[in-house]
This record gives structure tokens, C-alpha cells and sequence, in this order.
């Protein structure tokens, strides 16, 4: 993705086995909607809304992305189920906080939310510094994002493994 780096396949729809940390096995049904969104209101509920209604939009990493919980286990979930409340909630694997808020500024007219909940976690902090980034083994993302460096957004990859050309002869 040319502004955030990578982000969610929009309208994705498969289902998959999850071992769990007890060595248990679980079907998971993952689900992405529109923009990659993990859950939008629905037609009927926003029909209902009668714009008497607080609209809530949930954004955060691999955490908020939740690939361990079929649709409607994830923690946002149980928000939504609060009447006159509409819930957008994305999250995507790897993001940190200066994703997170391109993401805001380029789609906040659309949604328009009442409150912005930003899922982070201690990650983020290396997440957002290139030179951090880059010297991380297990927080690299080794994918080419934005990172905000004396006020100026700059594109680079914090990867340590360098891919050589390959020119076919």
C-alpha cells in the first residue's frame, strides 16, 4: 500500500484451524469488510440508527486484528453490543501508531466518529523509530512503512535482509 505500507485484503472470508497455547485446536472464521475493516455496522443497524447513535471507531495492530478469534469473539465486538452504538474496528498486523493515524486522517470524513479508540501496544514505540525498527529482531516488520522523522513523513525498509537483484541472463 503506497500510504500505510501494507494493510488488510479487503472482503476476505476464510476459515482455518487455531492451536491454542494448550495445544487445543479451534476453528476460526475471519472475515474483512470494506476497507479492510474487521467490523462495519451493519445496513440494518445503521438504518435503525436514526442518527441516535455514538459511533465508535476501534484501530490498532495484530492485536485489534485478532487472527486467533472468529468474527464477533474479538474485544470490540462486545462494544457494539451496546445499543445506539456503531463500531468500525480495524486492525492490522505490524501497524504502528503513525499508520494508525494516516489511517484517521484519510477516512475520518467517511466515518465521522464520536470517539477514537487506539489499540497499542509496547511494540508501537519501536514500531514508530526507524533506528529502533531496524535494530529490533523480533519487532521488525522487515516491509517497507512510513515513519515520521523531523516532521516529514519518510518511507524506509527496516529490514536487516537485503534482497539482491536477479537478472535472468
Amino acid at each position: 500500500d503506497p500510504v500505510y505500507g501494507w494493510d488488510n485484503i479487503p472482503e476476505k472470508n476464510i476459515t482455518y484451524n487455531y492451536r491454542d497455547e494448550d495445544g487445543s485446536t479451534r476453528t476460526v472464521n475471519y472475515a474483512t469488510y470494506y476497507k479492510g475493516y474487521r467490523l462495519v455496522p451493519s445496513k440494518d443497524d445503521l438504518n435503525r440508527s436514526n442518527n441516535k447513535h455514538t459511533t465508535i471507531l476501534v484501530l490498532g495492530d495484530s492485536f485489534t486484528q485478532a487472527t486467533q478469534v472468529s468474527n464477533g469473539e474479538e474485544y470490540f465486538s462486545y462494544i457494539s453490543e451496546i445499543p445506539n452504538v456503531l463500531v468500525y474496528a480495524k486492525g492490522v498486523d505490524g501497524w504502528g501508531t503513525l499508520q494508525e493515524y494516516l489511517f484517521i486522517k484519510n477516512n475520518i470524513a467517511e466515518i465521522n466518529p464520536d470517539i477514537i479508540i487506539i489499540q497499542f501496544c509496547d511494540n508501537d514505540f519501536v514500531n514508530n523509530n526507524y533506528y529502533l525498527d531496524k535494530n529490533s529482531i523480533i519487532h521488525n516488520s522487515g516491509r517497507l512503512k512510513p515513519y515520521l522523522e523531523n516532521h516529514t513523513i519518510m518511507y524506509k525498509n527496516p529490514s536487516h535482509i537485503q534482497i539482491p537483484l536477479i537478472h535472468k541472463m
